[in-house]
């Protein structure tokens, strides 16, 4: 053997031939295809999950402290040096309320429209929820500038 063909043999040890690239693109595509189905798959049902979360809003009743009144009578500097303070808790509310927790995208708007639709379907005799009543309910509330994650009250109404 002379050196010239010592050389060529030992440069074709790694060559890969058409063939085995072709099996190669062809394996890649295959799992590409896969993975593109597994993917759609799964956003199927992430929106599936969604569109139930959404339809569901739970009746919970919130305890609202109710103020005892106490003797103290306050001076005239002490209501003039002391600033009115907002309420930290909802006002009482003998139907109880709903707890909300934001979601993105979602403004106040499209909230109370929610939940009047789902009471016009289980509760016909209630009245409609209110911007007002919402806003009264959630008085540190900016309704603005909703933050994803808080949860707000929204009134349960009363009957008509």
């Amino acid at each position: 053997m002379t050196d010239l063909e010592s050389r060529f043999r030992n440069s074709q040890m790694g060559a890969v031939s058409r063939e085995d690239l072709q099996k190669v693109y062809a394996k890649m595509a295959e799992i590409e295809k896969a993975r593109q189905t597994d993917r759609a798959s799964l956003l199927e049902q992430i929106n599936k999950v969604a569109e139930l979360a959404a339809k569901q809003p739970q009746i919970i009743q919130v305890p609202v402290p109710t103020p005892t009144p106490g003797p103290k009578v306050s001076t005239r500097t002490e209501r003039e040096s002391t600033p009115e303070k907002e309420p930290e808790t909802a006002p009482e509310n003998p139907d109880g309320y709903f707890k909300h927790k934001i979601k993105g995208g979602e403004n106040l708007t499209t909230i109370i429209a929610a939940y009047n639709a789902e009471l016009k379907d289980k509760s016909p005799a209630k009245k409609a929820i209110t911007l007002d009543a919402v806003k009264k309910a959630n008085p540190k509330m900016n309704p603005n500038n909703l933050q994803v994650g808080k949860e707000i009250l929204i009134p349960v109404p009363p009957n008509k």
